[in-house]
């Protein structure tokens, strides 16, 4: 099955390749963009269901935590 997938995006890549127009591009760039951000709300909201949810301050921390260590290296 993952070969198939991967044989799939190949497929996608070899079409993408053989457009001419700018404009095919740009709408199918669009069109991938709000599919990637479709799915990652989709992925939100079943973590919330879930219950996997940070508060802001845990968020908060772990993003200054993670700047403090990104600077130190």
């Amino acid at each position: 099955m993952i070969m198939n997938l991967e044989a799939k995006k190949l497929n996608l890549i070899e079409r993408f390749m053989k457009l001419k127009q700018e404009n095919s591009i740009l709408k199918l760039e669009a069109a991938m963009t709000e599919i990637e951000l479709s799915s990652r709300a989709d992925a939100s909201a079943e973590d919330i269901a879930k219950g996997n949810i940070r508060t802001y301050d845990e968020f908060s921390s772990e993003v200054k935590q993670w700047l403090k260590n990104k600077t130190t290296k």
